[in-house]
């Protein structure tokens, strides 16, 4: 994809998708956007994909004044060196009591260090979405309403007082894995405030493409996706396996059923006349729970993605601008 001109960048809308360990590669795919010199105006980020997007959105609206691709590239570099760092294994607070009644991590550790980095110096309080209103990317978090299933977008638009860090903790609440997150809503009738138990936004579509478009129609909309692509799976044999094999079979069925959802939403948005590219980049054999992985290997799986989305991006140059 040529660069565009500098009076006419192009502004685009990015979906940060769930997946856990295997998210890594959502910065090889942020980094292809930002060599392409494409403006991301807006992210809409579900469990790990709400961890990278919050983070960007927050290092974004951190810089000094200046050209915005440059903002976005240095903000960029400051969440690679974080993805870097972290190792989740250390927030791990694990919640024994509660194992078989509401999952086993409470998840109040990295809701801490998240809190941390994001992090109000004015208001000496954690960053909320309202704090962060006109100062980077239009930020948007997706969590699951537990009782009724209902998609539960976070935002300025919803939640405005809400702390990102809370937001993002309620997106990757993963069900009998952390213990539900409750956070308080305005009650469409009256506006009072009720508290609404939050599940992992992927249950409600891991992609949310749909939602990027729909808040931001005029900009073009670029997803990355680590749902199935097709890779090998090993499936352990044997009686002894047979717990691990049916864990490893619902874990692929569930990722299949998401990229089918994904590719429905794309051909609909697509046929609206939406400017849609969803990016599947390699995910390198990683797997969901691999989530401190070394180093080296999370360098090789972001610039394999870097490099598969930058041939992605280059191939749908006319569906971005819209030429």
């Amino acid at each position: 994809m040529a660069e565009p001109a500098a009076s006419t960048p192009v502004a685009v809308s990015v979906a940060l998708g769930g997946g856990g360990a295997k998210g890594i590669v959502h910065i090889g795919v942020l980094q292809a956007i930002v060599e392409r010199r494409l403006e991301i105006r807006a992210m809409v980020g579900t469990s790990i994909g709400a961890i990278w997007a919050a983070l960007l959105a927050n290092a974004i609206a951190e810089q000094p004044p200046g050209p915005y691709h440059q903002r976005q590239a240095n903000a960029l570099a400051v969440v690679e060196r974080l993805a870097m760092q972290l190792r989740f294994g250390e927030y791990q607070d694990r919640y024994w009591r509660s194992l078989f009644t509401d999952g086993y991590l409470k998840g109040d550790a990295f809701e801490k260090w998240l809190a941390t980095m994001l992090w109000s110096i004015e208001h000496q309080r954690p960053l909320s979405f309202a704090d962060l209103r006109d100062r980077g990317p239009d930020l948007t978090v997706t969590a699951t309403d537990a009782l009724t299933g209902d998609s539960l977008p976070l935002s300025t638009r919803t939640t405005p007082t809400l702390s990102i860090a809370r937001a993002v903790r309620a997106s990757m609440s993963i069900q009998g894995y952390f213990k539900d997150t409750a956070l308080d809503f305005p009650r469409a009738s009256d506006g009072v405030l009720t508290e609404r138990r939050c599940w992992d936004g992927g249950n409600t579509g891991n992609c949310r493409i749909d939602i990027a478009h729909r808040h931001h129609p005029a900009l073009a909309v670029i997803g990355s996706s680590v749902t199935y692509r097709g890779e090998p799976t090993d499936i352990d044999r044997g009686t002894f396996r047979i717990p691990l094999r049916a864990v490893r079979i619902a874990g692929q069925t569930v990722s299949i059923l998401m990229r089918q959802f994904e590719t429905a939403i794309q051909e609909s948005l697509a046929a609206e006349g939406a400017r849609v590219l969803l990016i599947r980049p390699p995910l390198m054999q990683i797997t969901t729970l691999a989530l401190d992985m070394p180093n080296e290997a999370k360098q090789q799986a972001i610039a394999a993605a870097r490099s598969h989305a930058l041939t992605q991006i280059d191939a749908a140059a006319g569906i971005l601008t819209g030429r």
